[in-house]
């Protein structure tokens, strides 16, 4: 079973949060990599893009759940990753 590690963040002004430097470095996140937060009812879960789209298509079988994850993740990032406004992040 995979480690449970808790760390209490800050909501930012803008809706930002920072992700505690250790699980950046464990999870070899780097900066201006795509993330996917998923809601799921009173839960926030966040997912590197990458792994998340290939968990979800490398399997031969995508149950129902998986295949609405992925319509709405295939949407989420068509809007967020052609956003020319995400790119005033690069500035900093």
């Amino acid at each position: 079973m995979a480690q449970i590690e808790i760390k209490t963040i800050k909501l930012r002004e803008r809706g930002q949060i920072v992700i505690p430097q250790d699980f950046r470095e464990e999870l070899r996140l780097h900066t201006g990599e795509n993330l996917v937060a998923i809601r799921k009812g009173n839960e926030i879960v966040i997912k590197k893009a990458d792994t998340m789209v290939k968990g979800l298509t490398n399997e031969r079988k995508i149950d129902a759940e998986k295949a609405s994850w992925l319509k709405l993740a295939e949407s989420a990032f068509a809007k967020d990753w052609s956003s020319a406004a995400d790119d005033i992040w690069d500035s900093y």
